[in-house]
């Protein structure tokens, strides 16, 4: 399978088929934990194991030189799915799997460690593996995927007990440490703490080398790298007879990282028959498709792509290439309609022409297809009404829609600023979003009426609007809106909203350069962020001109800082929200529907004024 995760192209493969991988692995794994880890152990004296009878378990990520850059290592269990029943941790796992009889009729995958390369890090590598190590394991038909995981904040930390440091939160309510906030975010449920999930045993004086002082008494010594307090004992036993040894027992949090959706087992349908994604097509493969949703799709552990249906067949082949390249995998059908490839879907993803979405949406709602809505939801209020009684109508169905911008780093640090109450009372919003167009088409439908319905007020103003709605609420009154369309496209638009007391101006524009920008200004600070996505240099500074950040915004989850990854976190809540737990799809058909109003207002309200024009003008002038 091919990953696609920057410049350079990087390979994701079992060890037992690049088995020459195995010395680099090992070596991979030392480097990203403290030396004193790789001390004798239960568990260490059998990690070999792991190169031979279980190598179809471990993962490597190669680049485009065949250079090892990060690997999983993993081994079969035998787990009944309660917390009760998971292991007591990594040592239990390999003396339980290479000793006894724990691999045998394995019901799950257990993750023993995620290792990176320094060079390489920073690139979501972990994400990466962690998803392929859960399609694996579900391919496999196993019932879920544990992690004895060894929180990355915790060594700074040794003297707060490991069941206090996993309940800390960051202000926005999340894990405090970033490791387990990735497990988090990525479905797992914590279960259990390990209390000993890795013993070692080893002379004190080996302890005090590691150390770098000497331990004199019984205390509780910090040994940099651990996670507890060293506790040295003269009457310790080691496995390996020495005069003098103490023992230090390293705590884990033990985490179950469900394979689809529900904390420990993947879904089923009512007759038993185990399911483990829900089979998806993409209708309608143009740009959109080509360059969001398809190369998202290899990294989706809860949907799969089952069919590529475009009227045109050329435009179907053309997007499978694109999912190849980015390492998609399995033989999706082809189709000209999605008639043809009824039985073949379970939920679609509808990214045809504008003016065609009501009526797709509202056939494939009708034949109880869930439907991800490429925006806008539809290009009349009465249609988006249609789809929203149909929903009702067929309560086994999913409609949700594809605004993510709500992913977007930026976007979501304005959503908190706003909610927590660090601008005060927000008083005004200015929004400038304009360059010449260069998204590059398939087909020229963005500038055909027919199909389009509209220019840059449907295009961009359908991501504008939902974020203004999202950050500001739906109290909202149209007060004026210009645009240039003339009966035909629009190009150039103006929009002035209030959103309860907030007053908001939106200009956008496919022909001059208006750069990519968004200000909002409150009682007690102003904010601004770039638009587009990165988002660049963005900046909060207080009435008082004290600068509170200033530069890029770090993606706190769901929030995304990679392209790819925004798809991947959009596909699975959407194939999250398809599946019997019905998690909330991070946009609404509700939410579609308002954007959709708004827009058909800004077009044929009473609010709405021709854009001047440059005869309209030189007339006006020379009438004065």
């Amino acid at each position: 399978m091919r990953a696609s995760t920057g410049p350079a192209e990087l390979t994701v493969s079992r060890l037992s088929d690049a088995p020459g991988l195995a010395d680099a692995a090992d070596r991979l794994v030392a480097e990203n934990m403290p030396a004193f880890m790789t001390w004798e152990s239960p568990g260490n004296w059998r990690w070999h194991h792991l190169h031979g009878s279980f190598a179809t378990h471990q993962l490597c990520v190669t680049d485009e030189r065949g250079t090892l850059v990060a690997a999983a290592h993993g081994l079969p269990v035998r787990w009944n799915g309660t917390a009760d029943g998971l292991p007591a941790g990594a040592d239990d796992v390999l003396v339980g799997a290479v000793d006894g009889d724990l691999a045998e009729r394995p019901t799950a995958l257990c993750l023993l460690s995620v290792s990176v390369a320094a060079s390489h890090r920073g690139r979501r590598l972990p994400e990466l593996l962690l998803r392929r190590a859960r399609g694996d394991a579900s391919g496999a038909g196993l019932r879920g995927l544990v992690i004895p995981v060894r929180p990355t904040g915790k060594a700074r930390y040794p003297l707060v007990p490991m069941a206090e440091y996993v309940r800390w939160r960051t202000p926005d309510g999340l894990p405090f440490d970033p490791w387990l906030r990735t497990h988090l975010r990525l479905g797992a449920e914590r279960l259990a703490i390990a209390e000993r999930s890795l013993v070692i045993h080893q002379p004190v004086a080996r302890w005090e080398q590691a150390a770098g002082f000497p331990m004199p008494g019984p205390g509780g010594y910090v040994v940099p790298g651990a996670l507890a307090p060293y506790r040295p004992t003269r009457t310790a036993r080691p496995p390996i007879p020495s005069p003098t040894s103490g023992c230090s027992t390293l705590s884990d949090a033990a985490i179950s990282l469900p394979i689809a959706i529900t904390a420990s087992t993947f879904p089923r349908h009512p007759n038993g028959v185990l399911m483990s994604s829900i089979r998806l097509a993409v209708i309608g493969c143009g740009a959109a498709a080509r360059a969001c949703h398809l190369p998202a799709l290899p990294q989706v552990t809860g949907a799969r792509l089952t069919a590529l249906v475009d009227p045109d067949a050329a435009h179907a082949e053309g997007a499978f290439q694109v999912y190849r390249e980015y390492g998609g995998s399995g033989s999706p059908q082809p189709a000209t309609s999605w008639q043809e490839a009824l039985g073949s879907f379970d939920a679609a993803v509808v990214a045809v022409p504008h003016t065609r979405h009501a009526q797709l949406a509202d056939d494939l709602l009708r034949h109880g297809k869930h439907v991800l809505m490429e925006k806008p939801m539809t290009t009349s209020p009465a249609d988006a009404e249609m789809l929203l009684k149909t929903a009702a109508d067929h309560p086994g169905t999913v409609l949700a829609m594809a605004h993510p911008r709500r992913l977007f780093p930026a976007y979501a640090w304005v959503h908190r600023l706003i909610r927590n109450g660090a601008l005060g009372t927000v008083k005004r919003v200015h929004w400038t979003e304009g360059h010449p167009y260069s998204w590059e088409p398939v087909t020229w439908s963005m500038f055909d009426r027919r199909l389009a319905h509209g220019g840059v007020l449907t295009d961009t103003g359908s991501h504008v609007f939902d974020s203004l709605f999202w950050w500001l609420g739906e109290d909202m009154t149209l007060m004026d809106h210009q645009d240039d369309s003339m009966g035909g496209l629009d190009s150039d638009s103006r929009t002035w909203l209030r959103f309860g007391t907030v007053d908001v101006i939106v200009e956008l524009s496919r022909l001059r350069p208006l750069g990519t920008c968004c200000t909002i200004t409150g009682t007690e600070a102003e904010v601004t962020i770039g638009t587009d996505f990165p988002a660049g240099e963005c900046t909060l500074v207080t009435r008082s001109g004290e600068v509170l950040h200033r530069g890029d915004v770090a993606p706190i989850a769901p929030a995304q800082g990679e392209w790819e990854a925004l798809f991947v976190e959009q596909l699975e809540n959407f194939a999250a929200a398809c599946g019997p737990q019905a998690v909330a799809p991070y946009s609404t058909a509700e939410d579609g529907k308002r954007v959709v109003d708004l827009i058909d207002a800004c077009y044929h309200g009473p609010a709405r004024r021709a854009a001047p024009q440059p005869w309209t003008v030189n007339r006006t002038r020379s009438a004065a």
